[in-house]
């Protein structure tokens, strides 16, 4: 199964995400509710990324705007009832092994792809955000 398509515009975060919403100068142009982390300076956002090295195959949250290179971008971090502007099914949510995308279907990372759990859908479209996501067992498929 392939990404799941987001639409940009219908990702919100809800009333308990956490405040105030973390916020950064993005590194590469990020499109609204892509999966997002801090690259190796820790002064820019990059997209996440599940078969990507270090620091791409980590996870700080998701994107609540988009930018271009130092334009700066909120990011919700941790939220019990973000809607993720795509459709879900009840269970969790990795990075997806393409640049800023996630999925749900655990075969979609090959091989070598680090395991990133971001969160967990309740509903077909709001998920709970695991803050800094959960890296599974010894990270690797």
């Amino acid at each position: 199964m392939a990404a799941i398509s987001i639409t940009a515009a219908s990702v919100l975060p809800s009333a308990s995400a956490t405040k105030p919403v973390y916020k950064l100068a993005a590194g590469v142009t990020v499109t609204q509710g892509q999966a997002v982390t801090v690259d190796s300076t820790g002064a820019a956002l990059i997209l996440a990324d599940a078969n990507g090295v270090a620091p791409a195959n980590t996870f700080l949250g998701f994107a609540l705007s988009a930018g271009s290179p130092g334009q700066w971008i909120a990011v919700d971090t941790s939220d019990t009832a973000y809607t993720a502007g795509g459709t879900l099914t009840v269970g969790p949510v990795y990075v997806h092994t393409t640049a800023g995308a996630i999925t749900q279907t655990f075969a979609d990372l090959t091989a070598g792809s680090t395991v990133i759990i971001v969160g967990v859908a309740f509903s077909t479209t709001q998920m709970t955000v695991i803050s800094g996501g959960v890296t599974s067992g010894s990270g690797t498929t």
